[in-house]
């Protein structure tokens, strides 16, 4: 009984705190490709993606798939103009007649009662936690999850045959899907790395540090692109505490203290829930009685 009063009470705070949590969203998907166009900086890699992007960074390709989805799945219609800031480069006739091309070719997947698009599926993948590797074919694996999806723009970039349902016009599209997906993959990484360390001895450590990895590396990229700061230690401290002035309202530190708490509260949700799965097995296992050899009672 005390427990179910712990779960739910931490249900419920998470709830309540998590609306304000500093997700992975936009900033991240731009860190991500702005850590790579680093990376790749000076080398044949970058003249690729050059050719391949044009003028277009991989920090700002990163978030192409999410403002895709801004297309309407019926009509093939783009209707997110002006929602979101992030996409606002890709919101020209053009940029939106690649989008609505994009969703309308990767339409053809079954789709069944309440679940995505065809294109909003390729965005992640529903294994169980308790499995140990992916493997196509268990419960919640798709052929056109998000690990078929990043295997299928590798294989057209390197000119192999993409199979069914993924549909890339060129290697200008499937490098923006890629860049995007990516980021997600390496979310997952972390978590496979922590797989066989299921306790709160590691789970709680590992996400404070994930939170506060994510904050500075995607504040401190924000300081170093963004052409409101001032490249100087003082204003990356300032980036790393207030942020810009026009967003006073909510300072980078609010978003840091809201996404460790978050962080914090699902853990723990998630480390008591396992616990209290295996604590119920061990009961119902011990209640079952064991039957007595009908020879022996005879």
């Amino acid at each position: 009984m005390a427990r179910s009063k712990i779960l739910v009470a931490a249900g419920i705070a998470c709830t309540l705190v998590c609306q304000m949590s500093h997700a992975w969203g936009p900033d991240g998907h731009h860190t991500v490709g702005a850590l790579a166009d680093q990376l790749i900086a000076g080398t044949h890699a970058e003249a690729q993606v050059k050719t391949i992007l044009g003028s277009l960074s991989l920090a700002n390709a990163a978030v192409w798939a999410d403002c895709a989805k801004g297309v309407n799945p019926k009509t093939f219609v783009y209707s997110g103009e002006g929602r979101f800031p992030e996409c606002k480069v890709f919101e020209t006739t053009a940029g939106e007649a690649e989008m609505s091309d994009f969703v309308q070719r990767n339409s053809s997947c079954v789709v069944k009662p309440g679940e995505e698009a065809c294109n909003k599926q390729y965005h992640y993948t529903d294994v169980n936690i308790a499995q140990g590797k992916y493997k196509l074919g268990l419960v919640g694996t798709r052929d056109d999850d998000i690990v078929a999806a990043i295997s299928a723009a590798a294989h057209f970039l390197k000119g192999d045959p993409v199979p069914a349902p993924f549909g890339f016009k060129d290697k200008h599209e499937a490098l923006l899907v890629l860049s995007h997906y990516v980021g997600f993959a390496l979310v997952g990484c972390l978590g496979l790395l922590l797989q066989n360390r299921r306790s709160m001895k590691t789970l709680l450590p590992a996400s404070i540090a994930g939170s506060f990895i994510f904050y500075i590396v995607t504040n401190s990229v924000s300081w170093l692109f963004d052409p409101g700061y001032v490249k100087n230690f003082a204003v990356l401290i300032q980036a790393l505490t207030i942020g810009l002035p026009q967003f006073s309202a909510t300072p980078s530190w609010m978003f840091f203290r809201n996404s460790i708490v978050s962080d914090l509260l699902f853990t723990l949700l998630f480390v008591i829930c396992m616990n209290l799965g295996r604590s119920m097995e061990r009961s119902r296992g011990r209640a079952v009685p064991r039957l007595r050899d009908p020879v022996a009672a005879g």
